[in-house]
């Protein structure tokens, strides 16, 4: 069962639910027991046996508040002084959501699939969690599974990426490995298509130093080969991808979730990297979707606003393009310069 600290937010992993200290801060929480639980047995006397002893009274000296039994009202400390519920501000808090980190009582708090547990207001609002059919492919068929996880990826991104487990990675990678190498291998087929066309007009001449690239034609082996580097190098391309963003979310005082939400956001964020198959213009259309559907994903993953999501995205983006323009810029200089000195040597 996976656990967060309401004081401090730190996640981490037990194997019991009730009592709970934050092995972070040591804070105290109560973490709810998952549906279909048993209460546990309460022994009973048997008749004429001596009473239990009584309990040594306690030693003065500080304790943390006790929780209230679910549904009564706090008697305990003031407000300021314990958490409350955000739903019934009369009792204390049990625990947090998952979700959206407000605080809430043990009636509030129910645990779901991911093992998390949910308040009311998110179980009202986007429901239980639920994985991605792409995660249920042994009950929907693998190609059934695969593209009805595209198909909302595109129709229904919100609601995909709200009920998302966030905590597991799993389907993820083989999910954005598919994608890509389908993506990849279509467009590396219409560049070894079209480039002969793309090349049949005037040339520039021989002796110019752009001529090499300008003028020669992508071959059909060369294109094959792209492809397959592609798809062999789709894992690291993900962990490259969602680590940059995860940074960009670092930046902007995010990424609560941790690092395999920014990672699925990322990897069910590639559906459009199929409309690569559309000649021209679909790599352009595709990417700039996916960027849209990253800004969404993360949003909802990582439970912060649409701006932050974007700037997460973008100021990586843009210092990768600032850093590219100048290599490529002092690349295209020197050898412009040595193609220069070739041509004016003896």
């Amino acid at each position: 069962m996976i656990a967060k600290c309401a004081r401090c937010q730190y996640v981490f992993t037990t194997e019991r639910y009730g009592r709970q200290f934050c092995p972070s801060c040591g804070a105290e929480l109560m973490l709810p027991a998952p549906p279909g639980t048993p209460e546990p047995s309460i022994p009973v006397a048997s008749p004429g046996a001596p009473p239990p002893p009584a309990a040594a009274p306690a030693e003065p000296g500080p304790s943390a508040p006790q929780l209230p039994p679910p549904g009564a009202a706090g008697t305990g400390p003031t407000a300021g002084e314990g958490a409350r519920c955000a739903a019934h501000p009369d009792r204390f808090a049990a625990g947090v959501c998952g979700r959206c980190g407000a605080f809430a009582c043990s009636e509030c708090l129910q645990v779901g699939p991911d093992g998390l547990p949910q308040c009311l207001a998110c179980r009202e609002r986007v429901g239980l969690v639920e994985p991605t059919p792409w995660e249920e492919r042994d009950k929907r068929g693998l190609l059934a599974a695969y593209f009805e996880t595209v198909k909302r990826s595109f129709t229904e991104p919100t609601k995909l990426f709200e009920r998302m487990p966030v905590q597991h990675a799993k389907g993820a990678l083989s999910y954005f490995w598919i994608t890509t190498a389908l993506g990849g291998f279509a467009g590396q087929l219409w560049s070894a298509l079209l480039s002969p066309l793309m090349h049949s007009g005037p040339k520039l001449p021989a002796e110019h130093p752009l001529a090499p690239f300008l003028n020669s034609s992508s071959s059909p082996l060369l294109s094959l080969a792209m492809g397959v580097a592609i798809a062999a190098l789709a894992p690291l391309l993900l962990y490259f991808n969602a680590g940059l963003f995860h940074l960009g979310l670092l930046l902007f005082k995010s990424g609560k979730n941790g690092f395999n939400a920014t990672l699925r956001a990322v990897a069910y964020s590639s559906g459009p990297g199929l409309l690569q198959i559309v000649p021209l213009c679909g790599g352009a259309i595709g990417g700039l979707w996916t960027l849209v559907l990253v800004v969404i994903a993360l949003s909802k993953t990582q439970r912060t606003s649409v701006g932050a999501a974007i700037g997460a995205v973008l100021v990586p983006i843009a210092l990768l393009s600032c850093c590219a323009c100048g290599v490529l810029a002092i690349a295209m200089a020197l050898g412009m310069t040595a193609a220069a000195a070739a041509l004016n040597s003896p």
